[in-house]
């Protein structure tokens, strides 16, 4: 994809300057105004997976623009994931686009009844892939980031933590995820159980 878009704009570029031969800089002008349209719908998804570079705030303003949809999809679900007990879940991750992403619990709670609540479990998630890992956890009792429900969240989120690709992770690349509950919280599990476990891009707004 990305060398057929930069072949793409090489051929444009190309056109451009025999036009500008042929016909004079009014045609010219037209044909690059096409090409400013066409460029950036080539380049869109290239951009986003981090394969061109791009600052951060160019990436945020084509997300506003337009979401792709695998970019907001639960890349890890764990569903009946408890934190009563001592346990371990496996799964697997793959980081495709550069930026925030989050984890935390979805809840099955109604939107309706319920507010905002301190988990005060504790999660640690491992990442690995050969002889790399990274670990990461949240901290209990602290007010976290919130979704009541709706839109493309679904169910209530609680987010636990945040980590960025690839300043903690590498980019596109598939680890073997590993979630640990280190401590439960029975509490929260009653309120708003059965739970989900889930990790997903950040929408960067």
């Amino acid at each position: 994809m990305v060398l057929l878009s930069i072949l793409i704009i090489i051929v444009l570029g190309a056109m451009a300057f025999f036009l500008f031969r042929k016909t004079g800089s009014a045609v010219l002008c037209l044909f690059l105004a096409v090409c400013i349209f066409v460029a950036p719908l080539l380049m869109w998804r290239p951009i986003l997976e981090g394969r061109f570079p791009a600052p951060r705030w160019l990436r945020t303003l084509m997300v506003l623009i337009h979401v792709p949809k695998d970019y907001k999809k639960d890349i890890v679900l764990i569903e009946s994931f408890t934190s009563l007990t001592d346990q371990i879940f496996n799964s697997k991750f793959f980081s495709q686009f550069p930026g925030a992403y989050e984890g935390g619990l979805v809840l099955s709670t109604d939107s309706k009844n319920i507010e905002a609540s301190n988990f005060n479990g504790k999660i640690t998630c491992t990442f690995e892939v050969g002889a790399k890992q990274f670990s990461i956890s949240n901290v209990p009792g602290s007010r976290n980031r919130f979704y009541f429900g709706g839109g493309s969240y679904g169910r209530p989120r609680d987010i636990l933590f945040v980590f960025r690709v690839p300043d903690d992770v590498p980019l596109r690349t598939e680890f073997k995820l590993t979630a640990k509950v280190d401590s439960p919280d029975k509490n929260y599990e009653d309120k708003y159980g059965p739970l989900s476990f889930f990790i997903r891009k950040q929408v960067e707004y």
